[in-house]
């Protein structure tokens, strides 16, 4: 058997599998778990749905809340096979309670006022933001940011 690719709406991939398990689908999101106990999809706006073998839950997984679609090739619907999937279940259970940054790590900002400036990277604090030591005018200064604007060097 293999599995779907489905699309979901921004930031609604919870929803969809919610929707999904009350219509009886089978399907398959990877979660990634923080160390402060939050959690993200590990492919934001994707999901899998196990093929039911007939046409008619097509459409009723494109209506369902929080979805936008399948992924398709042109006219191929893409596809993923169990092997594939049991592949992403290890490395989700292998990647969970790790931290994205490690303390004392140096990282580098990439967009906003301080753009291209490279930090360190003290803690995180919060959901999706971090605290960063940044050297500015020979003086290091504490700095919350988004953890989507840091990368590590």
């Amino acid at each position: 058997m293999s599995w779907f690719v489905v699309r979901t709406k921004p930031k609604q991939e919870t929803r969809a599998c919610e929707h999904l398990a009350l219509q009886g689908f089978e399907y398959y999101c990877p979660w990634l778990s923080r160390s402060d106990h939050s959690r993200e999809p590990l492919f934001p706006g994707y999901l899998f749905i196990k093929d039911q073998a007939s046409p008619e839950p097509f459409s009723k997984i494109r209506c369902t809340r929080g979805v936008l679609g399948f992924v398709r090739f042109g006219l191929v619907t893409a596809s993923a096979s169990d092997f594939l999937i049991t592949e992403i279940q290890q490395r989700e259970q292998a990647l969970q309670g790790i931290a994205r940054f490690k303390s004392q790590q140096r990282v580098l900002i990439k967009s906003g006022p301080f753009a291209d400036l490279e930090a360190v990277y003290v803690c995180q604090s919060g959901q999706d933001r971090s605290v960063i030591l940044l050297r500015l005018l020979n003086q290091n200064n504490k700095i919350v940011i988004e953890d989507k604007l840091l990368k590590s060097l």
